[in-house]
């Protein structure tokens, strides 16, 4: 496959790598995130007290389209955390978030980008 044939699927700690994002401008395939990511990172700028237009304008420029969690991507985030039996080693537990935001891959070829 070559460059921008792959659709890229975001977590939201991608988000906060500027110099992925800048490379982002140039991809040429689809971009999306779910949203979960869209909630967790329009969060976090409030959190810091950020303009949550931020993220419009990332969206925008970008040219990330925001995939919704309905009813397929909850089953088939329910399938992946009954057959995940490990969980983190650190707080015991699995990462909801995380399988959410996956569950929405979709069709491949799709990457989830992540940095985590």
């Amino acid at each position: 496959m070559g460059r921008g044939t792959v659709k890229l699927m975001l977590d939201t700690c991608a988000l906060r790598n500027s110099a992925f994002i800048s490379w982002l401008n140039d991809y040429n395939g689809d971009i999306c995130m779910s949203s979960v990511t869209y909630m967790e990172y329009r969060r976090q700028l409030l959190k810091a007290h950020k303009d949550p237009q931020k993220l419009e304008k990332l969206l925008s420029v970008s040219r990330i389209s925001v995939i919704p969690f309905g009813k397929n991507e909850a089953v088939t985030a329910s399938e992946l955390m009954d057959i995940r039996t490990e969980v983190c080693p650190r707080c015991n537990k699995l990462d909801w978030a995380d399988t959410v935001i996956y569950s929405c891959l979709g069709c491949p070829p799709t990457i989830f980008v992540t940095d985590n």
